[in-house]
């Protein structure tokens, strides 16, 4: 096994790292129009939002 890994992986490595950290922004938008709550006091991180996202999107259309 190689001490040191070829360029192009760690090339592919920091483009995927970019694009989480650029989705987590997209994602962080769509949540607060799903459901908007004060980003100064809901400390959830995007995972939760996103696993709450189905039943607060159900409560919005339910009549």
């Amino acid at each position: 096994m190689p001490d040191e890994l070829p360029v192009d992986v760690f090339t592919e490595l920091g483009r995927v790292t970019w694009a989480a950290i650029k989705l987590e922004d997209y994602v962080e938008d769509l949540c607060s129009h799903i459901d908007p709550v004060n980003p100064w006091t809901d400390k959830r991180q995007v995972s939760a939002k996103i696993r709450d996202g189905p039943g607060c999107q159900a409560a919005l259309c339910d009549p």
